[in-house]
């Protein structure tokens, strides 16, 4: 529903034909607002409490350190460091704040939380569940966090993909059942959670622009006419792990490539931030892909930013 302002006025009558007074329509609004706000609050303190979990970890992380090894030790620094750098992001990206960066000025319609809202998890290895034995698909477990929270409506389909890049996403777009625009098709997501980029740093791929244009390529494709109804994007970074430092190198760069190549498209495309270090000696890794921990904190993290999106179509927001 679009608007070409935001302010809007509007009447209505009682059975008598009495125009109802301002005041109460105000009086609604304000009821509408105050109901938004709770749930924004409600948002906040859900990232607070992830973010006390993992300060704990940190601290446990920390005391591990004391114990360790000489042989143990630089695991244990880099998973400090990727914890660290996660909390101080969070910090960073504004969610400690006490008022929001958006102002909801009115909301339009009643929520409806049964109703079917469908989403893709769509990617590499990282879908397939733990180890790639799909004993525990993270998409289904994202459906039970959504479902938790009160969205009962929520279908999740994950859809993973093993071994496979960014350029073999980018060139199998239509591939019968692996493509991601046949899953699109099939499956019609309201949202779709990308996560690739993995197989390309462990191969050895060396240009950060050819796998940003593959992403660019999916996201254009996704959001154009042959696939209807995509409203948003989230995209997952690509996690560290064990591997030499020119290779971390070009993990850092791409993943900064993807914040910048879609920063400005913010209101539709989502570059999350790591929910946890992936790496040996963290709780959330199980030394070849994500620990049943993992997914579960994972999917906790894309509950709560896929939950804001499904509230969105009902405000009307002005930033800043």
């Amino acid at each position: 529903l679009l608007f070409s302002s935001c302010i809007s006025s509007a009447t209505a009558t009682e059975d008598d034909g009495s125009t109802i007074t301002r005041n109460a329509i105000e009086d609604d609004e304000t009821l509408q607002q105050q109901n938004v706000r709770r749930r924004e609050l409600d948002f906040q303190n859900q990232v607070q409490s992830l973010d006390r979990t993992l300060e704990n970890d940190l601290d446990d992380l920390k005391a591990w350190y004391e114990r360790a090894t000489d042989e143990e030790r630089p695991e244990l620094e880099q998973a400090i460091a990727e914890t660290e750098h996660f909390l101080e992001q969070q910090k960073l990206d504004g969610y400690y704040n006490e008022e929001p960066t958006m102002r909801v000025l009115q909301t339009v319609g009643e929520l409806d939380m049964t109703k079917e809202r469908r989403v893709l998890f769509y990617g590499d290895n990282t879908v397939l569940g733990i180890s790639g034995r799909d004993t525990y698909p993270p998409g289904q477990m994202l459906e039970d966090e959504l479902v938790s929270m009160g969205w009962t409506g929520a279908k999740v389909t994950s859809v993973g993909l093993r071994q496979w890049s960014s350029s073999w996403m980018y060139n199998n777009l239509r591939q019968d059942k692996s493509g991601l625009l046949e899953n699109i098709r099939r499956v019609g997501p309201e949202i779709v959670i990308l996560s690739a980029g993995a197989l390309d740093v462990f191969r050895g791929e060396t240009d950060v622009a050819a796998v940003l244009n593959n992403f660019e390529v999916m996201r254009d494709r996704m959001f154009g006419p042959e696939a209807q109804g995509v409203r948003y994007l989230f995209i997952l970074p690509i996690p560290a792990w064990d591997m030499s430092n020119e290779r971390n190198d070009f993990r850092l760069a791409l993943n900064q490539g993807l914040r910048d190549t879609f920063a400005p498209l913010f209101k539709r495309v989502t570059v999350l931030n790591p929910p946890f270090p992936y790496t040996s000696g963290s709780p959330y890794y199980d030394g070849n892909d994500f620990s049943e921990t993992g997914y579960a904190q994972l999917a906790s993290a894309l509950a709560t930013q896929v939950s804001t999106k499904f509230e969105e179509p009902l405000r009307l927001l002005c930033y800043g």
